[in-house]
């Protein structure tokens, strides 16, 4: 078969409407696909970022030692963002000379840089409104819980010990990504500056601390950092994974991963269907002129060569609007859910 009567064939069956209902099924299938694909891999890929706010970090290492400077290196090399906190559980005291009062307390110590992953929230007086802030405390100074307050006694500008140092109250702590769920999680909490620990000396042999180094980047980079200390973490040292940074958020994830496969294999069958019942109905219809045809001299593999060149042309086609009509699709579904969406999507390909 020429290309010119592949042509009029493909203009005939169209002026017949048999190349539309077989379009049209490729249509709904490739549009079908490709807007649940991608409503699924952008949500996908907001459930995972938003499950870094909760470490403050994309990625952690943890560990009740300190850290050997290689693990810095191995970040700065990579051009990850960098932050270190400390956390460990004190008593803080407000010694006032007709008022002494004790409580204990989650610390954790920041450096400049945290959080890397979501947001501080502060208040400027115990139980006030809450603000956002990229602030972090001075040295010197500390954040007390709300809770912390009246039970100490104190108010903003007041004095506080932990360990061996003074510190002046500055804010409210109202909240903080990487709060998480250990034994001190639900207790009061206390922010101070990284620096400041020494002076405490409240780290001693047998102290229960957290040390985290936070780390921020592409997946790439945190891969290649984590091969390249892979030999150091063990036994001493973990490494949490956004997804890992509660096992709740990881069975949330999960779950959520599973509903969305879900849909998105539904939607490949309906799809398979759709197209499949369009094929065999063409095929049916063309018994006949593929009789014509040999009747006339042409041989099998003309006949295929050309229905199967019919067909490509189709299939392009159908496969370009497909991916336009499933671009406009999924941006109706994105409207459509967005109140039940509580943060925003990343953009395709991004």
């Amino acid at each position: 078969m020429t290309l010119s009567l592949v042509l009029r064939l493909t203009a005939r069956d169209w002026r017949a409407g048999e190349l539309r209902l077989l379009l049209a099924a490729l249509l709904v299938a490739v549009g079908t696909v490709s807007a649940i694909s991608l409503f699924v891999d952008r949500l996908h890929r907001a459930l995972l970022a938003e499950s870094a706010t909760f470490l403050a970090a994309d990625a952690a290492i943890s560990s009740s030692f300190e850290f050997p400077e290689a693990f810095r290196e191995a970040a700065r090399a990579a051009d990850l963002g960098l932050a270190e906190t400390i956390g460990f559980p004190s008593m803080v005291f407000a010694e006032e000379p007709s008022n002494f009062r004790s409580q204990l307390a989650g610390v954790k110590a920041v450096a400049e840089d945290y959080p890397l992953r979501g947001i501080l929230r502060v208040a400027d007086v115990p139980f006030g409104e809450a603000q956002v802030t990229r602030d972090t405390p001075e040295r010197g100074e500390v954040w007390l819980d709300s809770r912390l307050f009246p039970a100490l006694d104190v108010e903003p500008g007041d004095q506080v010990s932990v360990g061996y140092e003074k510190f002046t109250v500055r804010r409210a702590l109202v909240s903080e990504p990487d709060r998480g769920g250990g034994l001190f999680a639900m207790g009061p909490r206390l922010l101070m500056h990284i620096d400041d620990v020494p002076a405490t000396r409240v780290i001693q042999p047998g102290s229960r601390i957290d040390y985290r180094l936070l780390l921020a980047g592409d997946d790439q980079a945190l891969q290649g950092v984590r091969d390249a200390i892979e030999d150091q973490l063990r036994p001493n040292y973990r490494w949490i994974s956004a997804r890992e940074a509660s096992p709740f958020i990881e069975r949330a994830v999960g779950r959520a991963e599973s509903f969305l496969l879900l849909g998105g294999l539904l939607a490949v069958l309906l799809a398979g269907i759709a197209v499949a019942l369009g094929a065999n109905r063409y095929a049916k219809r063309h018994f006949d002129h593929v009789g014509v045809l040999k009747t006339l001299g042409a041989t099998p593999r003309s006949i295929l060569t050309g229905y199967l060149g019919l067909l490509s042309l189709v299939g392009a086609l159908g496969v370009a609007l497909g991916l336009a009509l499933g671009l406009l699709a999924h941006q109706g579904i994105l409207i459509a859910l967005g109140s039940f969406i509580p943060t925003e999507l990343p953009l395709p390909g991004e």
